[in-house]
């Protein structure tokens, strides 16, 4: 184990002395010797010294060093202001990490701006996710005009190529299809996932379309290329999807998965092993992760550790007991007893029973996505939290929360709870409950994204159920009392430190500035990006 009392400057200042003074030193199993302990203290001031010009060169930067270090996040605004840009990405979780990617493509963006390479690059890395660009005027139906197609086309030109550009041929099919000889990064894009150990890893396709004349197999998808009438609506006159336009340029952005990747590794726990991995978790706050819980189920793993996992088993806190999780879906019910506790935070819980608790929290939750709530004599305090189904309580306290189902309660719970900046469900009795006509809460209803859910007998595009990925998060058109309804002006809910609509909002702006003046943007989550581009069977 190395001594704490040791530096590496000091360790070198012993090493260069003569053997002798070394030799008559006084060292003993529990303490460094008398002369190597003082070169110690003037090592560590030496190793200060040495940290604060590393740190101070590597604020210099965006990229990381050779040293390792990087630039403090703070920093990075100072940098871009040289260069006359604006840094627009959110800083979630303080590394900057967007923002770093954001700062390195400054210079490229400004030398391709307004070409739809840099607008593709620009969306991928603001978003966070895998986009498709669809520019309007390719898609807008135009007159036949006396020098253009199809009244002059190229000696090789097909039959196909003599049909009316708006006329799609019923006898094909349009659609996106693999292609392995695909190169460009406009024409690819990846899906993520989990392996077999739980760690994420991502898979990247290069497509084409197919039959660009025919009819298109998934209308308004990422690659329909049908030619239309002009959608002469605006953004601010229709919440529902545009349609193309000139002037409009689509965004086709991939749906998050949220707390639910697919692949997450899956961990039968019980009680006992909870209760020792609680006993592994590090002070000062003793929170339980998929570290302590693969120390106690898998000891002998060697693998990396997954940033989260799936707990398919019941778990009980009993009385008594304190229990701290974060980064785990719980998809059994969980049940916390009288005079126990359970704090969680990020994490992902189907079932959770509050049994009576009078003066403080039983249940304390951040950042976590609930199916149900239940414990009519309950105490529970959530920030930053959604609840898919009822919500039975005794008493509330909620910030920035969203309730998509109903209040179990008749008397509005008790005296003690607060609601505020979330998501209400309809039909709460105004009189009854002070929080109901609070300004800074709404009864907007939450849209969550669509996505493609598929069996050996079924099909469909739908929101996720709980445990299915992409349940909870936020589509593009949640209204803005929802999607920036937030203490902060970020999102409710549970994605709120993950920040998707931040994203998406950070990405239109920069987009406003890369784009041809006078363009247009319709950002919209694609169901059909969720799925890779099928082979084409040529047999």
């Amino acid at each position: 184990m190395t001594n704490p009392l040791k530096s590496r400057s000091g360790m070198l200042l012993y090493r260069h002395l003569p053997e002798e003074y070394r030799y008559r030193d006084n060292p003993s199993e529990d303490e460094l010797g008398d002369l190597e302990a003082y070169l110690h203290g003037f090592g560590d001031l030496i190793d200060r010294f040495r940290d604060t010009l590393d740190q101070a060169y590597a604020d210099g930067f965006a990229e990381e060093t050779d040293t390792g270090d990087v630039s403090q996040s703070w920093v990075l605004p100072y940098l871009a202001s040289l260069f006359g840009a604006q840094l627009v990405s959110p800083d979630l979780d303080g590394t900057a990490r967007i923002r770093r990617k954001e700062l390195n493509r400054t210079v490229q963006w400004s030398k391709g701006k307004g070409t739809l390479d840099i607008a593709d690059d620009v969306a991928d890395i603001l978003a966070d996710a895998e986009t498709v660009m669809v520019e309007g005027w390719k898609r807008t139906a135009t007159t036949p005009r006396l020098a253009l197609p199809p009244f002059r086309l190229p000696p090789e030109a097909t039959q196909k190529d003599m049909y009316p550009l708006g006329t799609p041929d019923m006898r094909l099919s349009m659609r996106a299809v693999a292609d392995l000889t695909q190169s460009l990064e406009i024409d690819s894009f990846g899906l993520s996932e989990r392996g077999a150990d739980g760690l994420a890893q991502k898979t990247v396709a290069g497509w084409r379309i197919l039959n660009r004349r025919g009819v298109p197999c998934f209308p308004n998808a990422y690659d329909d290329r049908t030619v239309r009438t002009p959608d002469l609506r605006t953004n601010a006159q229709s919440p529902s999807q545009l349609g193309p336009a000139p002037r409009r340029v689509t965004v086709h952005a991939q749906p998050p998965a949220g707390f639910f990747e697919l692949g997450l590794l899956s961990i039968a726990l019980t009680d006992s092993q909870l209760s020792a991995a609680q006993d592994l978790a590090e002070p000062p706050h003793f929170v339980v992760g998929p570290k302590e819980i693969l120390a106690v189920v898998s000891p002998d793993r060697t693998e990396p550790i997954p940033d989260r996992i799936n707990i398919s088993t019941p778990l009980s806190v009993k009385a008594g007991e304190k229990r701290r999780l974060q980064r785990v879906n719980l998809l059994g019910p969980v049940t916390v007893k009288q005079d126990a506790f359970l704090s969680l935070d990020q994490v992902a819980v189907q079932t959770v029973t509050v049994e009576k608790a009078e003066e403080a929290p039983a249940l304390i939750a951040t950042n976590c996505l609930f199916e149900e709530i239940k414990g009519p004599a309950g105490f529970v305090r959530l920030e930053y939290c959604t609840v898919i189904s009822k919500t039975q309580t005794a008493v509330l306290q909620a910030s920035d929360c969203i309730f998509v189902g109903a209040f179990d309660d008749p008397g509005c719970f008790g005296s003690a709870s607060c609601v505020r900046f979330s998501r209400l469900p309809s039909g709460i009795d105004q009189e009854a409950c002070v929080f109901a006509r609070a300004r800074h809460n709404t009864e907007a209803k939450p849209v969550f994204v669509q996505r493609i859910f598929a069996t050996d007998v079924t099909c469909e595009i739908r929101s996720a159920r709980f445990g299915e990925p992409g349940c909870g998060v936020l589509d593009t058109n949640t209204p803005p009392l929802i999607a920036d309804g937030a203490e902060g002006g970020m999102e409710m809910g549970a994605y709120h430190h993950m920040g998707y609509a931040a994203r998406l909002a950070a990405t239109i702006r920069k987009l406003e500035d890369q784009l041809p003046l006078g363009q247009e943007l319709d950002l919209r989550h694609d169901p059909m990006m969720t799925r890779l581009p099928p082979e084409l069977n040529t047999g």
